[in-house]
């Protein structure tokens, strides 16, 4: 069945080429252990109410792709190319996304449980009610990204790069910040618990553009920024170095 299923989908789509639009779905099916689809061109195909387990798509070509109601444990995804695609209502666990491209790359109702994301490049991604718990986002790239409503329980995402990033109505519990480059960061959830960031809130000499916190006074004789009305995860008055140009 699941030698079956693979040929179906990598033989078929080449076939369909030269017929019909370079889209298959493939519906109700499963895979899982012995098969490695590392290399594997799967671009443009749709699976539906899919299971996968113990598969390995390192260096995968899986662009444009759409997963929708299907679950992965214990897959292998580095290095491998999600530019484009799309996952709805589906399940990580214990997910390897190191070194992956997300570019472009849509997220809605899906659990994170596990994950490991570090050094991932996740430009302009969208996520929409999504639930991460337990992922390691250490030295991922977030750059553009958006996360609406979406849950982050238990996070790490030390060194990463939040540059412009939307966080907004959202539940963030236990995330860690720290050495994260956060410039221009809009960070607003509706909850949140146990956030810690690092002391310096400048990067190159730009000031950190966090929603929760309302910058207020300037002192510039000793060149320092006051932040009045910070959020309780970081402190009710918190003292950021400013640099006078």
């Amino acid at each position: 069945m699941e030698f079956e299923t693979k040929i179906h989908a990598i033989i078929m789509k080449q076939l369909c080429f030269f017929f019909i639009p370079p889209i298959i779905q493939i519906i109700d099916s499963y895979v899982t252990l012995d098969f490695d689809f590392a290399h594997t061109d799967l671009h443009c195909i749709n699976f539906f109410i899919y299971v996968f387990e113990h598969l390995n798509f390192n260096k995968a070509n899986l662009q444009h792709t759409r997963f929708f109601d299907c679950n992965f444990k214990k897959l292998v995804f580095s290095n491998a190319n999600l530019d484009h695609a799309q996952f709805e209502n589906c399940d990580f666990t214990e997910c390897k996304f190191a070194n992956t491209r997300l570019m472009n790359a849509k997220i809605k109702n899906c659990n994170f449980i596990d994950c490991d994301f570090s050094n991932a490049l996740c430009s302009y991604l969208e996520c929409k009610q999504s639930f991460w718990r337990r992922c390691s986002l250490i030295k991922s790239n977030f750059q553009h990204a958006i996360f609406l409503k979406t849950t982050f329980q238990i996070i790490n995402c030390s060194c990463s790069d939040w540059g412009y990033a939307i966080y907004t109505n959202g539940n963030a519990r236990n995330v860690n910040f720290k050495h994260a480059e956060v410039y221009y960061f809009k960070f607003k959830p509706d909850r949140q618990k146990n956030i810690e960031w690092s002391q310096d809130f400048l990067q190159d000499g730009v000031l950190v553009l966090i929603s929760s916190i309302g910058l207020t006074a300037v002192d510039k004789r000793f060149g320092f920024v006051y932040a009045i009305g910070m959020s309780v995860f970081i402190a009710k008055r918190a003292l950021l170095y400013y640099q006078i140009l």
